[in-house]
């Protein structure tokens, strides 16, 4: 029963992007976002609620936008978890556009 306690405890103090206890930044280009940060813009797009889907945005979660639905299992091979379509897509692409650069990847 201890153990069990202890594990606990210690899952609570685990640094965890859900857990809006984690910053994703970069101090060369002096900005940083979180989680929770990115959650009402997603929101209020595809008609959410920011507190709920702040749950999903991090780990093995995937949008049906046909459907408005999110699910677990990734519904093709092409699936993009909701983190990568949500967030890093969208931070990636700003990046090319500020500092001119050109894709070479689907990134």
């Amino acid at each position: 029963m201890r153990e069990e306690a202890l594990e606990k405890a210690e899952q609570e103090i685990f640094f965890s992007p859900e857990k809006n206890n984690v910053l994703f930044a970069s101090a060369i280009d002096n900005w940083a976002f979180s989680i929770r940060s990115f959650a009402p813009k997603i929101a209020s797009k595809f008609g959410m609620n920011p507190f709920a889907l702040e749950k999903f945005l991090w780990g093995k979660f995937y949008y049906i936008v046909s459907d408005k639905k999110v699910v677990k299992n990734p519904p093709s091979a092409e699936s993009q978890e909701m983190f990568v379509s949500f967030i890093m897509k969208p931070v990636v692409q700003q990046y090319r556009q500020i500092f001119n650069i050109e894709s070479t990847s689907n990134t």
